[in-house]
C-alpha cells in the first residue's frame, strides 16, 4: 500500500481519535449525571440540617420534661404538707396554697411550651423521613445513570483502543519525513493536514487546482503535492 493512503488513514485515525476524546469529555460532564450529583448534596446537606435542628429540638423537649416533671414533684411535695394535718396557722396553709398554684401554673406553662415543642418535632421528624426518601430515590437514579455512562465510556475506550493500535502500526509504514510535513500543516489547519482531490478541487478550501498539478496528481506517483491555495497535501 503506497504512504499516501496510509497518511490519509492516519489523519482518520486522528481525527477519529479525537472526536472520542471530545466525547469522553462530554460524557464525564453529562448533565443528567451533573444535576443529580448536585441534587444529591443539596439532600445530603438538608438532611444534616434537619437532623441538627431535630436534636435541638429533642433536646428542648427533654429539658421541659424535666422541668415539668421537677414542677409536678414540688406541687405534690405542696400538697402532701396541706393534707398532713401539720398546718399549724392560716398563714401558713396560705403560704402552701400559693407555692401549690406557683408550681400549677409554671407546670402548665411548661407544658403548653412542651406541646410546641412536640409538635415541631413531629413536623421535623416527617420533614427528615421525607428527604431521606428524596435522597434514596435521587441515588437510585444517579446508579442508574453512572452505569449507562461507565458502559458508554468503555465503549468509548475500546474504540480508541482499536484506533491508537491502528494508527501506532501506520505510523511506522509512513516515512518520517512525511509525517513531520503532514503534522506541520495539520497544526496549522485545525489538523487537517493532507485533503482528497474532489472533481479536480481541493477537497478542504474547495479552490479549483491548476491543470499543472491536476496532471501531476493524475500520474498515480506516491508523492508529496500541495494545494495551490491552503498548502494542504492533495490526496487523488
Amino acid at each position: 500500500m503506497a504512504s499516501l493512503p496510509k497518511l490519509y488513514r492516519i489523519q482518520e485515525l486522528e481525527s477519529a481519535i479525537t472526536g472520542l476524546n471530545q466525547l469522553e469529555q462530554q460524557t464525564k460532564r453529562d448533565p443528567s449525571w451533573v444535576a443529580l450529583k448536585k441534587s444529591q448534596k443539596e439532600l445530603k446537606s438538608a438532611i444534616e440540617n434537619v437532623e441538627n435542628n431535630l436534636a435541638e429540638t429533642k433536646s428542648k423537649a427533654h429539658k421541659l420534661e424535666l422541668d415539668l416533671k421537677n414542677f409536678q414533684m414540688h406541687h405534690q411535695d405542696e400538697e402532701t404538707k396541706l393534707y398532713s394535718g401539720n398546718v399549724s396557722s392560716p398563714r401558713e396553709l396560705e403560704q402552701i396554697q400559693l407555692k401549690m398554684l406557683e408550681y400549677q401554673n409554671a407546670a402548665r406553662k411548661v407544658e403548653d411550651e412542651l406541646l410546641v415543642v412536640l409538635e415541631v418535632d413531629e413536623k421535623q421528624t416527617v420533614e427528615l423521613e421525607t428527604i431521606k426518601q428524596q435522597l434514596e430515590q435521587c441515588t437510585q437514579e444517579l446508579k442508574a445513570v453512572e452505569k449507562g455512562l461507565r458502559q458508554k465510556l468503555l465503549e468509548i475506550s475500546m474504540e480508541r483502543d482499536d484506533y491508537q493500535a491502528e494508527l501506532e502500526t501506520l505510523t511506522t509504514q509512513v516515512p518520517q519525513e512525511w509525517l513531520e510535513k503532514y503534522r506541520k500543516v495539520a497544526d496549522t489547519h485545525k489538523g487537517i493536514g493532507i485533503a482528497k482531490v474532489k472533481k479536480n478541487s481541493c477537497g478542504a478550501c474547495h479552490i479549483t487546482l491548476s491543470e499543472a498539478l491536476m496532471s501531476d496528481i493524475k500520474r498515480g506517483e506516491d508523492q508529496l503535492l500541495y494545494c495551490e491555495n491552503c498548502g494542504r497535501i492533495l490526496y487523488y
